[in-house]
């Protein structure tokens, strides 16, 4: 090897580490259950609606149990709503599959004071 592709070849190795420690690090969800703003948990169900949003009950919880200080009104009493008009709508919804699949718990954050606990963004770990 050159000097120059060795040079690359070291520094490709040190941003791939840097990016692998980054993603470990970052396993941790910053709290367990519910509060105001959201839930962490693992989601057991998903379901596809009719009108095309996703719905699912709050991470970690079974359904009807409760869910603590959640600023917001679950949808039929039961779920978070994933709106197909949300920006990041496939993105999300991948994410939670991919959480759901893999048994990964996931922090959701909703928007406060929404009906149907509307998602904001998903964070999974």
């Amino acid at each position: 090897m050159n000097t120059k592709t060795n040079i690359t070849f070291r520094l490709m190795l040190l941003a791939t580490s840097a990016l692998l420690s980054f993603v470990t690090s970052a396993g941790t969800p910053p709290f367990e259950g519910c509060i105001s703003k959201g839930c962490v948990g693992v989601i057991d169900n998903i379901y596809l609606h009719r009108d095309g949003s996703i719905k699912f009950p709050p991470p970690g919880k079974v359904v009807k149990e409760p869910t603590g200080d959640l600023d917001c009104k679950l949808g039929e009493g039961v779920y978070f709503t994933l709106k197909q008009s949300h920006p990041h709508f496939k993105n999300i919804y991948s994410m939670l599959l991919t959480a759901h699949s893999a048994n990964k718990e996931v922090f959701i954050r909703i928007v406060l004071g929404s009906k149907d606990c509307q998602v904001d963004y998903a964070v999974i770990y």
